[in-house]
């Protein structure tokens, strides 16, 4: 049915009072959930953050040079710690798998897509390849007055298989 609809369904199921967003070829640090506690419990104006997502491909040599990955791919590694109340600073944008959410910001994002059906039509779903209910959920965030931010030692393993370092790949990603 598609990513957008799947988070709802998370959001809504889950209990905590912060939600991790963990993507089907992402593997998490095996401290990245108790950092993201001690950040969001150090930082309680932040309603969401990430971290770097590292990649592991699959492929021993890559046929286009690595930047072109970071670029169309949802890859990032960074030093130190960033974050703002602008929901357009990429800057401090936590990308979708490993975004931590307080329960709050989740549920409002939730009840808005649910209802929109543009917002529900955000994110993968089949063949399709478009994006953005990651970048929806952090406007929801900067609307309700939280900030957003990314942090160095969060970090997990974005796993890169062959068929996306296509150059062909990147395109639909680009067209998407």
């Amino acid at each position: 049915a598609g990513l957008a609809l799947a988070r709802i369904r998370a959001i809504r199921e889950s209990e905590g009072d912060l939600i991790v967003l963990v993507d089907d070829d992402t593997v998490l640090d095996p401290d990245y959930v108790d950092r993201s506690r001690s950040i969001m419990t150090e930082h309680p104006y932040l309603g969401a953050i990430g971290g770097q997502l590292i990649p592991e491909y699959e492929l021993s040599s890559l046929p286009l040079p690595e930047e072109q990955y970071y670029r169309f791919l949802a890859l990032r590694k960074f030093t130190g710690n960033h974050w703002s109340n602008s929901p357009h600073d990429f800057n401090t944008s936590p990308l979708g798998g490993g975004m931590v959410v307080r329960r709050a910001v989740a549920l409002k994002w939730a009840d808005e897509a649910n209802s929109s059906s543009w917002r529900k039509a955000l994110g993968r779903s089949g063949n399709k390849l478009f994006g953005g209910e990651d970048v929806d959920l952090l406007s929801t965030c900067c609307a309700m007055g939280f900030g957003k931010g990314i942090f160095e030692q969060l970090k997990l393993t974005h796993l890169m298989p062959a068929h996306r370092l296509t150059p062909e790949f990147l395109v639909r990603i680009f067209e998407g």
